[in-house]
């Protein structure tokens, strides 16, 4: 019998394309059938594609939550919560005082959920205007300790007089603006000086009163050295309202009242009691411990001082003295 070798090689060829061309279809992209040609093996480009783009959405949004979850555990862990103060330089103010008002500066909330007292929310700038504000301060410095604590330095204005509008006293400082409220002016330091005595008459009693036409201020000066040191006491009769970091005399009058607080106390042996100041164009009156005044001008303070000087020890008797008028350049008086 005779076989025909190239029929047999055609038939067997279509069957085992057809063969191939099926099994092509159901592979994956790591697995393909070879024609009979024997071609290099492809992988679907598609397929890789998809594979990598799910990957790189699986780190993207890791990547967010891990950063959200960070966020949420800075801003509201109570471990970045501010619970130690550290307040330094207070001389007068009361460190308690100090430490409440920045308490009350920190615990509130922005934007309704957001503590204010959080260390990376914390405003330093908000603490020093409520200081400052609040309390009469030259400087004040604040750093924050992580995680959980402020540091607050802080620097008082210096005082330099007391100053009494005839309803409180106060402590100015250099430039005459007022530092700290002290105590109220107390209703025995008013004493009456000039009354009348009116009757008057019906047809059943009489009536009498007195009634005062002026009242006259005296401070209890040694009451007030006592209590907060000596400094000049300056009565303003001007009786102008105070208020806390309010400018009440100007720069030059608090120095010339205290050149001559400082020549008196210094160089006499007389005490200042206080000083009356009338106005701020020089006139002013002061008091002294053995009852007589000096009225004074608070201008060329050196040349009343030594005419001062000269009378007490060539011309007046202190212990039947009323007062000396210093306030005249060409002459002076004395009673």
């Amino acid at each position: 019998m005779l076989f025909n070798h190239h029929k047999i090689k055609k038939k067997w060829g279509r069957r085992f394309r057809g063969v191939s061309h099926l099994g092509s279809l159901d592979a994956g992209p790591s697995l393909s059938l070879h024609d009979c040609a024997w071609h290099k093996t492809k992988a679907n480009p598609l397929w890789n594609q998809t594979e990598q783009n799910w990957k790189r959405r699986l780190y993207v949004w890791t990547s967010f939550v891990c950063f959200l979850a960070i966020i949420i555990i800075l801003l509201f862990h109570p471990l970045f919560t501010i619970k130690h103060l550290q307040i330094s330089g207070e001389q007068r103010l009361s460190k308690i005082e100090l430490n409440n008002s920045v308490e009350a500066a920190i615990h509130y909330h922005k934007l309704f959920i957001f503590s204010a007292s959080n260390y990376f929310l914390l405003d330093l700038n908000d603490i020093k205007n409520v200081l400052k504000d609040k309390f009469s301060l030259q400087k004040v410095v604040i750093n924050k300790v992580f995680p959980d604590s402020l540091n607050i330095q802080i620097q008082e204005n210096t005082s330099r007089l007391i100053y009494d509008n005839g309803k409180q006293y106060s402590f100015l400082n250099d430039s005459g603006v007022v530092t700290e409220i002290l105590q109220q002016v107390g209703d025995d330091e008013w004493v009456a000086s000039d009354t009348i005595n009116f009757v008057s008459t019906n047809t059943s009693t009489i009536q009498s009163s007195t009634s005062t036409i002026q009242s006259n201020h005296k401070p209890r000066y040694k009451d007030i050295f006592s209590n907060y040191g000596l400094y000049p006491i300056v009565y303003d009769a001007r009786l102008k309202d105070v208020k806390l970091n309010s400018p009440m005399l100007k720069k030059e009058t608090v120095a010339e009242i205290i050149s001559w607080f400082e020549n008196i106390s210094q160089k006499t042996n007389i005490t200042f009691a206080y000083l009356i100041l009338q106005d701020e164009l020089g006139t002013a009156s002061i008091k002294t411990g053995e009852g007589w005044e000096l009225k004074v001008s608070l201008v060329d303070i050196d040349t009343q001082f030594k005419t001062l000087q000269y009378l007490l020890k060539e011309k007046v008797n202190r212990l039947t003295l009323k007062y000396i008028d210093l306030r005249f350049k060409d002459r002076t008086f004395w009673q």
